[in-house]
């Protein structure tokens, strides 16, 4: 009898130790909840919620797959504070990404990873990689977040002071013309329109950089008064951040030049440049909520102000 109890006890361990062993790799793991190792969610861009349900436990890390993530992305803990993306993924409450034009979240609650961009007014898609690492598997999401309604400039002002600096370049061309009538013959220079004005708008703040906008920009004229002055002027739609080109006001003058009879003349024209530099304010509004997001900008321009035309006998 106390054989058959010996026997007994062994075999209770016995399977006692083979359930343990078994089920040590799985422990408080619910496979119900696993997710698989690539999800993709495409996400509108304007409203756009969804959310899937992970395992939480044994979970090590949570971080963003992108270079310079920790500029673009904010993580917060429970307490609302800011952290880093090493910290351990338990104490992580939601990731915010860092464009006010773009208000995409992830959020952690429970067993439940949402997202949600409340709007995408950037004019583009945002594709964000993000990876959970257990000490048994790594799972990655890649959330493609949709353009929505883009946002457009409100105001914009410039600033009455402004800075110029004359003949900062010099620019030159040469044209010949050969006369073989027995009469004078006059020919036209057109000294503007062989280089157009130059002009950069550069916002201060990053998130403005690269977008589409309507802003006039100061240009140099001269008057009917033959008074010089710097006036704003409509040149379409510029990109913040960029150079963008354009004619002159003067870029049609014409300035005549007389080629003697039975000669044959050379024309050196140099153009002179001025360079300006010009502050303002512009605010944006995004569509759907109507939040407005001010920067101060700089516009700094290229522009011919004068020119000397020369004539040589050949």
């Amino acid at each position: 009898m106390k054989m058959h109890i010996n026997h007994l006890k062994a075999l209770i361990i016995l399977i006692l130790s083979l359930y343990v062993t078994s089920c040590n790799s799985d422990i408080f793991i619910d496979k119900n909840m696993e997710m698989p190792d690539n999800l993709v969610i495409n996400l509108e861009g304007d409203g756009g919620y969804e959310s899937v349900e992970y395992q939480p436990r044994r979970l090590l890390h949570i971080y963003i797959n992108l270079f310079e993530a920790e500029k673009m992305f904010t993580f917060y803990n429970k307490e609302g504070e800011v952290v880093t993306d090493d910290c351990p993924a338990d104490e992580i409450s939601y990731i915010q990404y860092n464009d006010p034009f773009c208000e995409f979240s992830v959020g952690f609650s429970g067993n439940t990873i949402s997202f949600s961009c409340l709007q995408n007014c950037t004019g583009s898609a945002l594709t964000v990689p993000l990876v959970l690492e257990y000490d048994y598997a790594v799972k990655n999401i890649t959330v493609t977040v949709q353009p929505g309604m883009p946002m457009s400039l409100f105001l914009w002002d410039y600033d009455d002071a402004y800075t110029v600096e004359e003949n900062v370049d010099t620019r030159t061309f040469t044209g010949t013309y050969n006369n073989s009538t027995n009469d004078p013959v006059i020919v036209y220079v057109e000294p503007y329109r062989k280089w157009p004005c130059v002009a950069r708008v550069e916002p201060l703040e990053e998130w403005a950089e690269y977008k589409d906008v309507d802003l006039p920009v100061p240009t140099f004229q001269i008057t009917l008064n033959d008074e010089e002055e710097w006036s704003l002027r409509d040149i379409g739609t510029i990109t913040l951040g960029r150079y963008i080109n354009y004619d002159a006001v003067s870029s049609n003058a014409r300035v005549p030049v007389t080629v003697p009879a039975q000669s044959s003349v050379r024309i050196n024209v140099q153009v002179f440049f001025d360079a300006a530099t010009f502050t303002g304010n512009m605010q944006f509004i995004s569509p759907v909520y109507g939040n407005t997001h001010e920067t101060p900008f700089t516009c700094h321009i290229l522009e011919p102000s004068d020119f000397k035309i020369e004539t040589q006998q050949l």
